[in-house]
C-alpha cells in the first residue's frame, strides 16, 4: 500500500511492523508537513455505528497526552478498515533490547519510573491498557520510555462486538485475564510486574511450554526469586505486583511510582574550608595517578553546576562552569547533556547520581571553585553514572583572567588525555571563538546568564549589552541580547538581531535558528515564520535548542495563526523525549493540561515542577494547579497565601490569574489575584479586573472596571477597552449600552501608535455589525481601505479584509465571506502582535466554516488562545460554548458534555442579561447527561 493516501491526508511509505492487529506504515502527514505512523487494523467489515464508536474511544486514548505513552493525533477508515494516525518513534521495542540480556539495575528502574507514570495517567482517565508486555513497550533512541497501543485491545474489540476471545497476551496475563474475568487497572499492574521482573532477571518470570502450562503458572505457582542483586526494596514491590490477588497489589501505578521513587540515604556534599582545600590537595594527587590511566570510555556526561561557597561574586563563574565545560567537550569522547536541570544546585552524591540517571548519562561530573590570594582553584570530578564509582579527579589553578585555560585543563584531565602544545592551543582557540578571548566581556556574558536562569532579565539584558560593548564580536553574547532585547528593549532588539546574523557560524545549531526565526518573526511574516520552523524540525529533528525554539513559537505564536497552543505538543513531547526534565517543556506541559481540564497529568507535571523549583512564589503557581487537579483545599489555601504576599514576581500573580481562568471552574481565586494589581497599572491592573469579570459572565463590572482604571489615570491602550467589551460575540449589550460603546469607539485618539487608527475603525465597523447597521460597517471598510498601511506589515489590509468578509456573511453569503477573510496576508511585526492579537477573527472564521457545514476544522480556532494573554483569555468561555456545540452536533456526547459543564461553571453567576446563554446551555446539559 505504500504510496495509498488515506482521507486526502496521509501518504503512506514503508511498513515498519506487523502485529496481530494489523500493519505499522510510516507516512507523511501532508497537512501539517510532519512524519507519522499509521496502524491499519486488520478488521474491515466494521458497520458505520461500530466505526464511530471506534473513531470516539480511539481519540479518547489519543488525548491522554502523555510524555510515556505514544501520542494518537487522528483516526479514520479507509474502505471500512480502520486506522490510527500516532507519533513516529525511532528506537526498538522492549522486547528487542530484552533479547540482548537484563537490564542494570538502574536503568530498569528508571524505565520502570516511566512505565508507571504513563500508566498511572491513562489510569485517571479510566484507560486500561490490557495487553502491556514488552513488545507494546518502546525505548527511543534516547532511552525514552513509550508505551504503545494503548487501549487498542478494546477498541479492536469495539469493532468485533460478539468476539468471545479473551485479550491479552499469555505469560503477561493477569489471572483475571487468564479466567476471563472483567479487569480493571490493577491487571496493568501484575503485567508491569512481568515486565519489571524480566527487565531484572532477563528471563520471563512465566514461560511454560505450552500457554496451558503458563496459564497454570500465572494461576497457582509463585515466581522464582530474583537475583540477590536486586535490591530488597524492589524485589518487594515487582512481589507484591504479581500477587494472585488483586486486592493485595498496590492499590494504583501512582503508588507503584512513588515507591520506585522513593529516596533512599545518600552523602551530602557540602564541605567546610579547609575540606574544600584537602580536597583540592588530594585532586591534584589522583590527576597524576589518572594521567597514567587510559582515557575515559565514550558516554554522555551530565555536568553539573559548580560551587562557590563564601564567594557571592564569582557565583556566575562557578554557574557558568559547566556551560563552558559542555562547549570545550564538544566532538570529544565525553559526549556532553545540556539541561537546564543541570544549573541547579544539588545537596549530595546520590541526588546527583539519581539526576544523572534521569538523564540517561553515562557519566557525572561536580566541581568546586575556590579563591585565595587572587588566584582561582577549579576542581572536578568525574564519576560513573551506574556504579557512582569516582574514575578520574582534576584540578586547575590561575587568575581569573586565565579562566578558559583553567577550563581547558579540567576537560583534557576529566578525559585522562594529554595534548601536546599544538592541540592544546588549537583547543584554546575553538573555545575563545565560541566564547570570547576578552575576560571582562567574559564575565559579564556570565553575569547576564545566571541573571538570565534567575527570571531577572532586566538586569541579564544589562549584563548582555556590556558583554558586547567589551568584545562587539561576542557572537554568543550578541544572539542572548538579540533574544532578550527582543521582550525587553525593543529599541535595541534590531540592531542585535542584525548583528547575531553576521556572526551565524559562531553559534550553536539551536542558537542560529533561534536568531533567524527572531529575525523573521521581527518582520512579521507568520508564515514565514512556520515554514522556517518546519524546515528547522527535519533538518535538525534531535537538536534540543531547537525543539525548545518551536514548541515555544507554536506556544506563544500559534494563536496569531490560528493554531490551538495544543500545536506545541509534538514537539515538546519530543524536547521531553531528548530532555525528560526539561524544565520548559514541562512547565508548558502543564499548562497546556489545565487547557484541556486533564487534572491527571497536571497533577503528575505540576508535582515534578515543583520539585525542581527554588523560588517560593513560583513553585506556589505550580502548587496551585497540583491543588486545583487534586481537590486539595488546604495545599491551595498555602498556595494562595504565598501568591497573595507583597513581592516583586507581579509576573507570577499574573499567569496565576490566567492559570485559574483557564482551569474554566469560576473559581473566586480569579477575583483575589485580579485585586492585587493596581488599577492604574496600564495592561496589568484594571485588565486583570476585567478578565476575572469577562471570564465569569460579570459584563457589567468589567465595564466599571475599565472605567475605574481610565478615571484612575490607566495609560496605554486602555481605552479602547470599554468599545471593545461589547464588540465581543458572546456580549448581549442593551441598545443603551451598544450605543454609548459606538460613540465612545468613534471619539477614540489614534495618534500615538500606527495600529491605533486600523484597530479603531475595525471597532468602528464591528459595533456597527452589532447594531444591524450594515451602511456603516461599510463605511468603515472605505475607511480602512484608504489608509495608509503601517510600514512593513499588512495589518491594516487584514482589517479591512475581516471587515469586509463580516458584512458579507451579515448579508447571508458565508462562501464569500471565507474566501474574503482568506485573503488575509498576516504580516505582523512582532512589535505589533500584543495590539492585534486576532482571536476574535478566529472566532467569526470559524463561525462561517460551521456554517458552511465544516465543524471539524472549526475546533483548533476556538481553541487558538494563547496562555499568557489577558485578551485572549477573555474568550475561554465563548470558545467552551461553541466547542461543546459542535461536539454535541457531530454526536460526540461525552466531549460535548465536558465542555458545557465547563462553560456553566464560569457562567454559573453571571448577569441577567448573559443568561439566556447559560439557561440554554445548562438544559442542554442536562438532556445530554440524561441521555448518556
Amino acid at each position: 500500500m505504500t504510496g495509498t493516501v488515506l482521507i486526502d491526508r496521509y501518504v503512506l511509505g514503508a511498513v515498519l511492523g506487523r502485529g496481530g492487529m494489523g500493519l505499522v506504515h510510516q507516512a507523511v502527514d501532508r497537512k501539517l508537513q510532519r512524519e507519522v505512523a499509521v496502524k491499519l487494523l486488520s478488521s474491515a467489515t466494521a458497520d458505520g455505528e461500530q466505526l464511530r464508536r471506534f473513531s470516539r474511544e480511539a481519540l479518547a486514548a489519543g488525548s491522554l497526552q502523555h510524555p510515556n505513552v505514544v501520542g494518537v493525533f487522528d483516526t479514520g477508515e479507509q474502505q471500512g478498515r480502520p486506522f490510527l494516525v500516532t507519533e513516529l518513534l525511532q528506537g526498538e521495542t522492549l522486547r528487542q533490547r530484552l533479547a540482548r540480556g537484563a537490564i542494570p539495575l538502574l536503568q530498569a528502574r528508571s524505565w520502570a519510573e516511566q512505565l508507571a507514570a504513563g500508566l498511572s495517567a491513562a489510569h485517571a482517565k479510566g484507560l486500561v491498557h490490557r495487553d502491556l508486555k514488552p513488545s507494546n513497550i518502546f525505548i527511543t533512541s534516547d532511552g525514552f520510555v513509550k508505551i504503545l497501543d494503548f487501549g487498542l485491545v478494546q477498541l479492536a474489540e469495539s469493532l468485533e462486538p460478539d468476539s468471545h476471545r479473551i485479550a491479552g497476551t499469555i505469560g503477561y496475563m493477569a489471572p483475571e485475564q487468564v479466567r476471563g474475568l472483567p479487569v480493571d487497572a490493577r491487571a496493568d499492574l501484575f503485567s508491569f510486574g512481568v515486565v519489571l521482573y524480566e527487565m531484572l532477571a532477563g528471563r520471563r518470570v512465566f514461560a511454560g511450554k505450552s500457554s496451558t502450562e503458563t496459564s497454570y503458572d500465572i494461576l497457582l505457582r509463585e515466581p522464582p526469586p530474583l537475583p540477590d542483586s536486586v535490591p530488597a526494596g524492589l524485589r518487594r514491590l515487582v512481589y507484591q505486583c504479581l500477587a494472585k490477588d488483586r486486592d493485595q497489589r498496590p492499590s494504583s501505578a501512582g503508588e507503584v511510582l512513588r515507591l520506585l521513587r522513593a529516596p533512599g540515604p545518600e552523602r551530602r556534599l557540602r564541605l567546610p574550608a579547609i575540606a574544600l582545600s584537602l580536597l583540592a590537595v588530594a585532586a591534584l594527587v589522583a590527576f597524576w595517578h589518572d594521567r597514567r590511566n587510559t582515557p575515559v570510555p565514550a558516554g554522555t556526561v551530565a555536568i553539573f553546576a559548580f560551587d562557590a561557597p563564601g564567594l557571592p561574586a564569582r557565583a556566575s563563574l562557578a554557574a557558568g562552569m559547566n556551560d563552558l565545560l559542555r562547549r570545550d567537550l564538544q566532538a570529544t569522547a565525553l559526549r556532553p547533556l545540556d539541561d537546564s536541570l543541570l544549573d541547579q544546585p544539588h545537596p549530595g552524591l546520590a541526588s546527583l547520581r539519581r539526576d544523572a540517571v534521569k538523564l540517561r548519562a553515562s557519566y557525572f561530573v561536580f566541581g568546586h571553585l575556590a579563591e585565595r590570594g587572587g588566584d582561582l582553584t577549579l576542581t572536578a570530578e568525574l564519576h560513573d553514572t551506574e556504579s557512582e564509582r569516582l574514575l578520574t579527579s582534576a584540578a586547575a589553578r590561575g587568575k581569573p583572567s586565565d579562566l578558559l585555560q583553567l577550563v581547558r585543563q579540567l576537560s583534557d584531565q576529566l578525559q585522562r588525555r594529554r595534548l601536546n602544545s599544538a592541540e592544546s592551543a588549537a583547543r584554546l582557540e575553538e573555545l575563545q571563538r565560541l566564547t570570547t578571548p576578552s575576560f571582562p566581556a567574559l564575565q559579564a556574558w556570565l553575569d547576564g546568564r545566571l541573571n538570565w536562569s534567575s527570571s531577572n532579565y532586566e538586569a541579564a539584558t544589562g549584563d548582555m549589552t556590556r558583554a558586547v560593548r567589551l568584545d562587539p564580536e561576542f557572537a554568543q553574547a550578541i544572539a542572548d541580547l538579540a533574544r532578550l532585547a527582543a521582550s525587553f528593549r525593543p529599541e535595541a532588539s534590531e540592531e542585535a538581531i542584525r548583528q547575531s546574523l553576521l556572526h551565524l557560524e559562531r553559534l550553536s545549531v539551536g542558537d542560529r535558528m533561534a536568531v533567524q526565526a527572531l529575525a523573521l518573526q521581527r518582520a512579521g511574516d507568520l508564515k514565514k515564520v512556520q515554514e522556517f520552523l518546519a524546515g528547522a524540525a527535519r533538518e535538525h529533528p534531535d537538536d534540543l535548542e531547537t525543539r525548545r525554539l518551536i514548541s515555544g513559537y507554536a506556544f506563544h505564536r500559534g494563536p496569531l495563526m490560528g493554531l490551538s497552543p495544543q500545536e506545541a505538543m509534538d514537539s515538546l513531547q519530543r524536547q521531553l523525549e531528548l530532555d525528560p526534565m526539561d524544565g520548559e517543556a514541562l512547565g508548558r506541559h502543564t499548562e497546556l493540561a489545565i487547557l484541556r481540564g486533564e487534572r491527571a497529568a497536571v497533577a503528575e507535571l505540576a508535582d515534578r515542577m515543583i520539585s525542581r523549583v527554588d523560588n517560593e512564589v513560583e513553585r506556589a503557581y505550580y502548587q496551585l494547579a497540583s491543588a486545583w487537579a487534586r481537590g486539595d483545599q488546604a495545599s491551595h489555601d498555602e498556595a494562595m497565601a504565598v501568591l497573595r504576599r507583597p513581592r516583586a514576581e507581579q509576573h507570577i500573580a499574573r499567569v496565576a490569574l490566567l492559570q485559574v481562568a483557564a482551569q474554566m471552574n469560576g473559581s473566586d481565586d480569579l477575583q483575589t489575584l485580579a485585586a492585587l494589581f493596581p488599577l492604574a497599572e496600564p495592561r496589568q491592573g484594571f485588565q486583570a479586573r476585567a478578565l476575572a469579570d469577562l471570564v465569569t459572565g460579570h459584563i457589567d463590572a468589567a465595564r466599571r472596571d475599565v472605567e475605574a482604571g481610565l478615571a484612575a489615570g490607566a495609560g496605554g491602550d486602555s481605552a479602547y477597552y470599554l468599545p471593545w467589551i461589547d464588540a465581543l460575540d458572546l456580549v448581549s449589550p442593551s441598545p443603551e449600552q451598544l450605543a454609548q460603546a459606538r460613540a465612545t469607539a468613534a471619539r477614540l485618539e489614534v495618534s500615538k501608535d500606527p495600529t491605533r487608527a486600523a484597530a479603531k475603525l475595525s471597532l468602528i465597523g464591528a459595533l456597527a455589525l452589532r447594531a444591524n447597521d450594515l451602511e456603516a460597517a461599510r463605511q468603515a471598510v472605505h475607511a480602512l481601505e484608504a489608509l495608509a498601511e503601517i510600514p512593513g506589515s499588512t495589518i491594516v489590509a487584514d482589517h479591512a479584509l475581516a471587515l469586509r468578509a463580516r458584512i458579507l456573511a451579515a448579508e447571508g453569503d458565508p462562501a464569500a465571506a471565507l474566501q474574503t477573510y482568506d485573503r488575509q496576508r498576516l504580516i505582523i511585526p512582532e512589535r505589533y502582535t500584543h495590539f492585534y492579537r486576532r482571536p476574535r477573527d478566529h472566532f467569526f472564521r470559524a463561525s462561517l466554516l460551521v456554517a458552511l457545514g465544516r465543524p471539524r476544522e472549526a475546533l483548533p480556532l476556538y481553541e487558538a488562545l494563547a496562555m499568557h494573554s489577558l485578551i485572549d483569555a477573555a474568550f475561554y468561555p465563548a470558545g467552551q460554548l461553541h466547542i461543546a456545540r459542535i461536539y454535541d452536533g457531530l454526536g460526540e456526547t461525552e466531549r460535548a458534555i465536558d465542555h458545557y459543564e465547563r462553560f456553566v461553571a464560569m457562567w454559573r453567576d453571571c448577569d441577567p442579561a448573559e443568561r439566556p446563554a447559560l439557561e440554554s446551555a445548562r438544559e442542554r446539559l442536562q438532556q445530554l447527561r440524561a441521555a448518556h
